[in-house]
């Protein structure tokens, strides 16, 4: 009995610190070879509570559609594109300063994807914390995803830091399966304006 308690004790911490992960969901977008993404697989995700799960057209933009629900209690599932199919893949997590001043519940990477199976791209559009080119704290990360017997996919990791106490902490992890997709009108969690330029750049990847 004392060896239970003191085992107990001692993994305690591990458990406390241990954080579910949103694997089941993100998989759920790999592409086999010549396959592509679809609406009716998009709503098919599973453990998302879906707002809409017929695509829904913008109010901004007629051409664009989406569909969005919520996965757990800070994040949300999001995806956009043409009336035919998904162009964009964005999961979406958020934290209020209120109840934390670090986002200490905001997914993390390795949260929502093996990190087995990203590979880090160097991009023009890749901006470091407290480089300048953001607001203090602020990133934003690309990544080659390639699970094995599947196409290779590419995500950007981007942070948002809003407001004071009213406002909180957001990283986007936007999907595609062509690297250019991030230039795309419907890509807004990929920042394409930067302080350095006052004009918006094409995003691609640098040797």
């Amino acid at each position: 009995m004392r060896f239970i308690t003191v085992l107990t004790l001692f993994l305690f911490p591990i458990l406390a610190m241990a954080k579910v992960n949103f694997y089941a969901q993100t998989n759920h977008f790999s592409l086999r070879e010549g396959e592509e993404w679809s609406w009716e697989k998009t709503v098919k995700t599973p453990k998302i509570k879906w707002n809409n799960k017929k695509p829904k057209k913008s109010q901004y933009d007629s051409n664009e559609y989406y569909v969005w629900g919520t996965m757990g209690r800070y994040g949300t599932i999001s995806a956009f594109g043409s009336k035919i199919k998904p162009i964009i893949v964005e999961f979406d997590s958020s934290q209020n300063y209120s109840e934390s001043d670090i986002g200490v519940d905001v997914y993390t990477i390795d949260q929502l994807f093996n990190k087995k199976e990203l590979t880090k791209v160097k991009s023009n559009c890749s901006v470091n914390a407290n480089s300048g080119r953001m607001w203090p704290d602020e990133y934003q990360h690309f990544y080659k995803w390639h699970k094995k017997g599947f196409q290779p996919l590419y995500i950007a990791a981007r942070k948002f830091v809003s407001g004071t106490f009213n406002g909180g902490i957001t990283i986007n992890y936007t999907i595609v399966d062509d690297f250019n997709n991030f230039n795309h009108e419907y890509a807004d969690g990929v920042e394409r304006y930067f302080s350095s330029s006052s004009k918006e750049i094409t995003c691609k990847i640098l040797k």
